[in-house]
């Protein structure tokens, strides 16, 4: 129980602190608003990732059983997804001018961690173990 438990620990501070979009975006917000605008910013990762694991344990190993075909379509559209997001990122333009930045909401970080490579990849390998 105790090599589990520190396991979990491990697996948690890897999952937490390793670099990704969750840590970009919430450094985003903190350093530019402040913590407490901060606050809903990092309830959404977390409620976010929850909700995304809960989900993920309840339809994987039947969506997978039955469909094994579709495990080879996620890795090829996933990978063409973060060669668009790469290409969008070398060549984007900067805007110049004023800009008007708001916080990154509760919203957009839930939703975001359903299309976030990185959360997808810890929310299955938390399950497998």
């Amino acid at each position: 129980m105790l090599s589990e438990l520190f396991t979990l620990i491990l697996f948690a501070i890897a999952a937490s602190f390793s670099p990704g979009p969750n840590n970009i975006v919430t450094s985003y917000t903190s350093f530019n608003f402040g913590f407490k605008k901060t606050i809903p910013t990092m309830l959404g990762v977390v409620i976010g990732w929850m909700s995304l694991v809960i989900l993920l344990q309840m339809s994987s190993g039947i969506i997978f059983k039955k469909f094994v075909e579709l495990q080879v379509f996620i890795k090829i559209f996933g990978s063409i997804y973060l060669l668009f997001m790469a290409y969008n990122l070398s060549f984007s333009k900067t805007i110049s001018g004023e800009s008007t930045a708001k916080p990154v909401t509760f919203i957009n970080t839930f939703f975001f961690q359903f299309i976030n490579p990185k959360a997808i990849i810890y929310a299955l390998l938390a399950i497998s173990m």
